[in-house]
């Protein structure tokens, strides 16, 4: 993802698999906000940021059911869903803060000392801002996403 030198913009090149399709976009600023992937590492990378590498899961979920298990690292860009809260309320608790113990947040990623902890922007490379599971952020959290 250049700069270009006279007018200050990024030009972001996005490249479709699914088509033959590679579009270029000026932008003025650019917000990297991908986890679960390498691809905003990455990115950070190409821009001159240093990545910590990610840690290992500290918990591992096991699927016995084989039809599950099978649809491990499928994603659904469009997918609408509804929920049915009928029995919810039941069933949250098992799921809650404190199943674990400590629950945390994906280590790895844009040291914090390259951004601004303010406004989250690039020390490195100006209009450029991140956020979410690229940066290497890790303690206890309460959420549902684990180291």
């Amino acid at each position: 993802m250049p700069r270009r030198p006279t007018s200050g913009k990024f030009l972001v090149k996005i490249e479709k698999h699914t088509i033959d399709l590679v579009e270029n976009v000026e932008a003025n600023y650019v917000l990297v906000a991908i986890g679960s992937n390498r691809q905003g590492h990455t990115l950070a990378m190409q821009i001159g940021h240093s990545v910590v590498d990610p840690m290992p899961s500290l918990i591992t979920f096991k699927i016995e059911d084989k039809h599950l298990a099978e649809l491990s690292g499928i994603t659904f860009p469009k997918v609408k869903a509804k929920l049915n809260v009928e029995n919810v309320r039941r069933s949250i608790p098992e799921f809650m803060q404190g199943q674990f113990k400590d629950e945390f947040v994906t280590a790895g990623g844009v040291p914090l000392s390259e951004i601004s902890l303010n406004t989250m922007e690039s020390k490195i490379q100006p209009r450029l801002f991140f956020a979410g599971e690229v940066l290497n952020i890790d303690g206890i959290t309460g959420g549902f996403n684990f180291q």
